[in-house]
């Protein structure tokens, strides 16, 4: 059985207490986005889920919003959103001022992932800002083996151990984390990126044109 966010009851609360200082990413995600987008400029948040990071964004800047996402649930705010994947829509936009992939790249299978760098490169060649947030493999793997232990330790706060350990077999098959170094390889083929946050094996980075 594959692990289904939809049917989760309160989503945002799930991501919260799966990924430690969630509300600082937002937080930093929230303070770069007022420093770089330009006034009533056009926003996509790749795999958008609630909309919670739109709302959070809309509080602070008054711009024009698009959620993209595969599955549709119940959103936490007023924007415009389409049900479809990531790649299929950046196709067909010609511009945007900042794009959002957080938490998203990593469930989409070799072929949408590279479709979807791809368009991203795209956009950013053409002075977009892009945001990407991934869960990852530490290189090396004693400290990766040491972060991880760690993480499921902090998770058992909100989490059983079943439930933890459940959902790690659901994701099989459908999560496709990278090494550190694979990651920022193919954010350096985008443009020049900058990390932001790190939260255990969590990081997240902001891209702008070289």
């Amino acid at each position: 059985m594959t692990f289904d966010f939809a049917t989760i009851d309160d989503f945002d609360k799930h991501i919260e207490l799966s990924i430690p200082n969630y509300s600082g990413l937002q937080d930093v995600l929230t303070a770069l986005f007022k420093e770089y987008m330009p006034p009533r400029g056009l926003c996509v948040d790749l795999g958008c889920s609630t909309g919670s990071l739109i709302k959070k964004l809309r509080d602070e800047v008054d711009a024009n919003y698009i959620g993209i996402d595969v599955i549709k649930m119940p959103h936490a705010c007023d924007f415009r959103f389409l049900q479809m994947n990531a790649a299929s829509y950046l196709v067909g936009e010609k511009f945007c001022d900042a794009v959002f992939s957080i938490f998203t790249l990593q469930f989409l299978n070799p072929t949408e992932r590279k479709e979807t760098l791809r368009e991203l490169k795209r956009l950013i060649a053409q002075g977009a800002t892009v945001f990407v947030a991934e869960k990852f493999f530490i290189d090396d793997s004693r400290i990766d083996s040491v972060m991880r232990r760690e993480h499921y330790r902090v998770k058992r706060d909100g989490f059983t151990d079943t439930e933890i350990m459940d959902k790690d077999y659901q994701l099989l098959g459908s999560m496709f984390c990278k090494k550190e170094s694979e990651l920022l390889q193919e954010l350096k083929e985008l443009g020049s990126p900058s990390r932001i946050w790190q939260s255990y094996n969590f990081g997240a980075w902001i891209i702008k044109s070289t």
